[in-house]
């Protein structure tokens, strides 16, 4: 009766907590709903519901974030079934503070008992504002770390610290009873850690800090650990969950593991956490300092009513309360190791005292301090709050033991329980302070009530194109996306651009409501970068049309918006309004909703887009594909077969190109030829000289020119995006760079005027054919008079292919940025296609 009474409180205190936790972070969703961020973590579920099968670890931005994977995965689950509402993408960032609460508790009421689990639970649900911020508005902070860590420690304390299980490992089963059923359920439980950590490690590398200490507790427990099956069962399940990852990376260079990430530059992401040296650690150790004391403030108590607390009084005791915590728990080891040393050597008894019970305060201790070290040798200098945040709830765990120690200690006729009421009476003001003042600033956000959460879309394409930017991507205006750290020193415009929009009055009701309140933004930028600042600020835009708002639209953008800017937001409105469910897609075109409201000379944006997307749908049956495709009006085929043939693999184009029994149409060939072309770079790793003249042998001699213009295509962005990574405005200077590459090739006289049109192409595409914002001179000197005709029928042919049949845009375009002796070169180019 007594045990099932204490089981009842146990739910009735988790119960409670959960509530409590549920309740407090929903009134976050206001500040979540307006973060680009957490808005993308679910786009692989969308794009999976979708049918747009993009590469799976294409979605980790960061490489090594595989969180964005792990939010897509769930959200595939529950999309379909609570709809792709804002509310279903909030739910999932919920999944994973409620799974950690619920773990915390359990894992501390076992292995450290009721108060621990009480103190650390209420510390992790009062958490202050910034954690908050980080671990409910954009789970994928490493909050997920933690909840792996959390189930990988369960697990190894369940094997060593339960008895029955630990006798078995240790090959002493004379008190147990099942001896195969033990068995069975330790290979279970190392197969099982071996699984937790292969996915963790895979998702967020920060758990490699946590597997060390694993690793090392293991080594503690055991000497020879490395001789048992049990080993080999783990490392087998570790590296069959990392294998995906592994072999994605045989194939990349194993960029995952080396590329530079957004905070840390060029420097490999694990030498970052674990081999960098800090180039001053003292800072960090401040910077450490002033993380925790963002944990345990005690601004509740500085002012207490009109009374100021006196400045002789240290304002930093409560802050100092982790510290504290280490430092008893080290106190505690200390104190049994002497024992222990003492007892065995000097008296020579045998030590009375279970060493268990320190190895399982000792091994939280020893994560928390070699977390602390890492976080002072990160190689930079002030490293990022939320990379800290793996250690908070095993802090918590710690704060939770001291006061536990403190209310059963006393010093002769003492007793310390006061101490331990007054630090959980802290405790709680503070938490609830930090809730007080969250709600407060969280509730400044209007963007409309409660119901609203199930009208906002659960999803945002504003950061689409950054998942490709080390891919190849063929999508021409998709890939315009990369370009979107083009001017290292104004990228706050940009953020500047998206804080604007996403901040705005009901902005997100209607997505398109507030564009006037940003478009200002645009003058801290160079003009050169405004195309790409739009083509965002377009996709933004994209994400909420629907039946209703896309009627308003037009006329909201030309009202606000100076109409050079037109082209690149209707740009971004296609790329992101096409990605959403095929159906849905198609509805608004055969309805007649997007000719009907988008503007002509910017339809080629869409039909390009549904180009792509009705390839997706008829992979493997391409002919089908075609027929229905050219369902539409003709004027669009040209776009309609460009997006067609960009959703092409290298195999695919092999295999479209060798059907027979159907008349494709000579433009679906060209197009093909140039994709071909453009996938010449990924076949030929060592460029022999005659490789390139073997290689355009094998196209028929009617579509040399196409393959040439891809080949130069994908030669000028593979060399732009990967050589010129931080250095975007060097679009002339990469031309010449990949001349001297080119023409190191054995060529033949007759594709050269090819190879300088492909150039123009080039170069009016990434200059979105406002070439007079470059060093034009330069280009001069690149292209010799002989072949600058074709250099202009080049650009002439990127103008087409971005701006299609706007012979308005083309005309001012050749008027402001082409010399006049080669404008009828341009127009000639361009009047290829058309």
């Amino acid at each position: 009766m007594h045990e099932e009474n204490t089981r009842w409180q146990r739910w009735f205190i988790v119960s409670l907590l959960l509530v409590l936790l549920v309740c407090y972070r929903f009134f976050f969703w206001r500040a979540a709903a307006n973060n680009v961020e957490f808005l993308s973590r679910s786009l692989f579920g969308k794009d999976f519901l979708d049918g747009i099968l993009n590469d799976f670890f294409s979605y980790r931005i960061p490489p090594h974030d595989g969180s964005m994977v792990l939010g897509g995965i769930i959200a595939a689950v529950l999309f379909p079934v609570l709809g792709d509402s804002f509310f279903s993408l909030y739910l999932i960032a919920l999944l994973f503070p409620i799974a950690i609460l619920i773990l915390l508790y359990n894992f501390s009421l076992k292995y450290f008992g009721a108060d621990v689990a009480i103190v650390a639970s209420i510390l992790y649900v009062l958490s202050p504002f910034q954690y908050l911020v980080y671990t409910t508005i954009e789970f994928g902070s490493h909050i997920d770390s933690a909840l792996f860590i959390l189930l990988a420690l369960c697990i190894f304390y369940k094997i060593f610290f339960t008895s029955s299980l630990a006798n078995v490992y240790h090959g002493n089963p004379s008190d147990v009873i099942d001896i195969k059923k033990n068995k069975r359920k330790l290979l279970i439980l190392f197969s099982s850690l071996g699984i937790i950590s292969g996915i963790a490690t895979s998702i967020c590398y920060s758990f490699l800090a946590a597997l060390f200490i694993l690793l090392f507790s293991w080594f503690v427990i055991d000497i020879k650990f490395f001789r048992k099956k049990y080993f080999y069962i783990f490392l087998f399940s570790f590296f069959l969950m990392l294998s995906p990852l592994l072999i994605h990376n045989c194939f990349s260079k194993f960029k995952d593991f080396f590329e530079g990430n957004v905070i840390s530059g060029p420097h490999p992401i694990f030498s970052n956490l674990f081999l960098g040296k800090g180039s001053n650690w003292i800072v960090t150790w401040h910077c450490l300092k002033h993380t925790v004391f963002e944990m345990f403030r005690i601004e509740p108590f500085l002012s207490l009513g009109k009374y100021t607390i006196p400045p002789f009084l240290p304002r930093n005791i409560f802050y100092n309360l982790i510290f504290l915590a280490m430092f008893v728990s080290a106190l505690s080891g200390l104190k049994l190791f002497i024992t222990y040393l003492y007892t065995k050597i000097v008296k020579r008894y045998s030590f009375r005292y279970s060493i268990n019970d320190f190895l399982k305060e000792g091994i939280i201790l020893s994560y928390i301090i070699f977390f602390m070290i890492l976080y002072c040798l990160y190689d930079e200098i002030w490293p990022t709050i939320n990379y800290f945040y793996p250690a908070y709830p095993f802090i918590y765990i710690l704060v939770g033991l001291l006061v536990k120690k403190c209310k059963g200690a006393r010093y002769g006729f003492i007793k310390l329980r006061s101490i331990s009421i007054f630090l959980v009476a802290l405790i709680l003001l503070s938490g609830f302070y930090f809730c007080r003042s969250s709600i407060n600033t969280v509730s400044s956000f209007d963007i409309g009530s409660f119901k609203n959460m199930f009208r906002l879309k659960g999803y945002s394409h504003a950061c689409y194109s950054g998942f490709f930017t080390h891919r190849a991507f063929n999508d021409i205006f998709i890939s315009d996306g990369r370009l979107g750290t083009l001017e290292p020193s104004h990228e706050e415009v940009f953020y500047d651009v998206l804080e604007a929009w996403f901040f705005s009055d009901t902005q997100r009701m209607k997505n398109w409501e507030d564009i006037d309140k940003n478009y200002k933004y645009l003058r801290k930028a160079k003009r050169r970068s405004h195309p790409i600042y739009c083509i965002r600020l377009g996709i933004t835009i994209g994400d909420g049309l629907h039946k209703e708002t896309i009627a308003m639209m037009p006329l909201k953008i030309k009202t606000f918006i100076n109409d050079e800017y037109h082209p690149f937001i209707y740009e971004g409105i296609a790329i992101s309004y096409c990605n959403r469910l095929y159906e849905e897609v198609l509805r608004g075109f055969e309805s007649g909703l997007i000719d009907r409201y988008i503007p002509d000379e910017f339809l080629h944006y869409f039909y390009a887009q549904l180009g792509r997307r009705i390839c997706e749908r008829y992979k493997g049956n391409y002919i089908q594909g075609i027929m229905f495709l050219e369902k539409f009006p003709k004027e669009y085929h040209p776009y309609l077969y460009l997006g067609f043939t960009s959703s092409f693999s290298y195999e695919e184009l092999i295999e479209f190109l060798h059907i027979d029994g159907y008349p494709i149409n000579p433009l679906l060939i060209r197009y093909s030829y140039f994709y071909l072309g453009k996938y010449f770079w990924g076949g030929c790793e060592n460029y022999p000289p005659e490789c390139l003249k073997s290689y355009i042998k094998q196209v028929p001699e009617g579509y040399v020119r196409e393959c040439v213009w891809g080949i130069i295509y994908g030669f000028y962005e593979d060399f732009y995006f990967l050589e010129y990574n931080d250095a975007k405005d060097f679009v002339i200077q990469v031309l010449s760079e990949i001349k001297k590459e080119i023409f190191n090739f054995n060529i033949n006289e007759s594709i050269i005027p090819y190879i300088y049109q492909g150039f123009g192409i080039s170069i009016s595409l990434r200059t979105f054919g406002e070439l007079s914002f470059y060093d034009t001179m330069d280009l001069e000197a690149i292209v010799p008079q002989k072949y600058r005709n074709n250099f202009y029928e080049g650009y002439g042919v990127g103008l087409f292919l971005r701006y299609g049949n706007n012979k308005e845009r083309i005309n001012e375009l050749s008027s402001k940025h082409i010399p006049p002796e080669y404008k009828n070169s341009v127009i000639q180019g361009w009047d290829l296609y058309i």
